[in-house]
C-alpha cells in the first residue's frame, strides 16, 4: 500500500481503518453534494463551516493538506471508489480490505 491515506481514514497495520470524525465529514461532503448538485457550491459551503482536507506528515517530517477543498480536489474526493470499499489498482477497480464510509448508491 502505498500513497496519502484518504479523508474519512487512519492507517492500520497495512490497512485503512476509518476514523469518525473524518468519515462524518466525508458523508457531510457527499450529502451536501448530492443537495447543491454543484462542486462550485460545494466548495463555497465548505470552504464558510471551515471543512478542510486532510493533514498528514511524512516520514520526512514534511507537513501537508489541511488545507480548503478545491473544485478539483472534490471532484477527486467525489469519484473517489475508496468510499465505497474499493481500490484502484494498475487502472483496475477492486475490492479493498477497508469498510466503505459510502454506500454505492449514494
Amino acid at each position: 500500500m502505498s500513497g496519502k491515506v484518504p479523508l474519512g481514514y487512519d492507517l492500520g497495520q497495512r490497512e485503512l481503518i476509518i476514523n469518525p470524525e473524518e468519515a462524518e465529514q466525508v458523508r457531510e461532503i457527499f450529502r451536501q453534494y448530492l443537495r447543491l448538485g454543484s462542486v462550485l457550491d460545494l466548495a463555497k459551503v465548505l470552504r464558510a463551516s471551515g471543512v478542510r482536507s486532510k493533514r498528514w506528515t511524512s516520514r520526512k517530517g514534511v507537513t501537508s493538506g489541511g488545507v480548503v477543498f478545491s473544485r478539483g480536489g472534490l471532484y477527486y474526493l467525489l469519484a473517489s471508489p475508496i468510499y465505497i470499499g474499493k481500490l484502484i489498482h494498475k487502472d483496475k477497480v477492486h475490492d479493498g480490505l477497508h469498510e466503505a464510509i459510502v454506500d454505492r448508491g449514494t
